[in-house]
């Protein structure tokens, strides 16, 4: 059976500690879902393993991020958080506001407006820029990419589960994999291209952070927890989704 709403978080090599959900944001027939690479006992999160498809656990931790379709069959609108979010609101309620009759529901950046003011705030902030991220600017510079006077932030994400927005995740990974290690350029290019030749309909969400009450956030963590084991890979249960996982990280 398919279940609503499906929330759901990605917790790699112990970054961040996996936080208890308040009774507001606990909502019968929601699944709650963390994926890790190490078991963990916490209310309400149902614990699953996912793919070891890559040996950077930076980029593996993106394939749920980026793949829900696959990973949460059952799912019809998908709530991922990033590691340092907490929710605060019930479920149901803020899909409902939140994504409305959009395909796709995310913050816009709280600062940086385009792929050139993200590129831009590497070089203030470090002196220089990466040369995987300098590549993957350049070649979009050459691609012409449009500048739609949004630049989105990929730490919250409302989506429904429809054949247009599998379309947006599978080509988010392989822009993904094809680029740097910040996937804030591909998930412009993956979503400006989907708006403009699919019409995929996209609600930019104001601020930042707490979403009007919605969520909590806090920095990361990076804190071990000395009762974790790692899981074995791969799951047997899971081998059809893996291997399409792997077929699209192949390509």
């Amino acid at each position: 059976n398919r279940q609503l709403i499906t929330v759901y978080t990605v917790i790699v090599a112990n970054y961040d500690n996996l936080a208890e959900l308040s009774p507001p944001a606990l909502a019968p027939g929601v699944r709650y879902v963390c994926f890790s690479d190490r078991p963990r006992q916490v209310r309400p999160w149902e614990i699953q393993p996912f793919p070891q498809a890559m040996p950077d656990p930076h980029r593996m931790s993106r394939i749920p991020k980026m793949l829900p379709h696959l990973l949460l069959p059952e799912a019809e609108v998908s709530v991922y958080m990033d590691g340092a979010f907490t929710l605060c609101a019930p479920p149901k309620q803020m899909v409902a506001e939140l994504l409305g009759d959009a395909d796709v529901a995310l913050f816009c950046h709280p600062t940086n407006k385009s792929i050139h003011d993200e590129r831009n705030f590497y070089e203030r902030l470090h002196g220089w820029v990466p040369a995987d991220l300098e590549a993957e600017y350049q070649r979009y510079c050459a691609l012409e990419i449009p500048i739609t006077g949004e630049f989105w932030a990929g730490g919250f994400i409302l989506r429904r589960h429809n054949a247009k927005v599998e379309k947006f995740n599978e080509l988010w990974m392989r822009e993904f994999l094809r680029g740097s290690n910040n996937d804030q350029f591909s998930l412009y290019y993956a979503l400006s291209t989907m708006i403009r030749e699919e019409g995929l309909k996209v609600c930019g969400l104001p601020g930042y952070y707490g979403a009007q009450g919605r969520l909590g956030y806090h920095f990361h963590a990076n804190a071990g927890d000395v009762r974790n084991q790692v899981l074995a890979p791969d799951n047997q249960a899971w081998k059809e989704r893996t291997d399409r996982i792997r077929e699209i990280c192949r390509a």
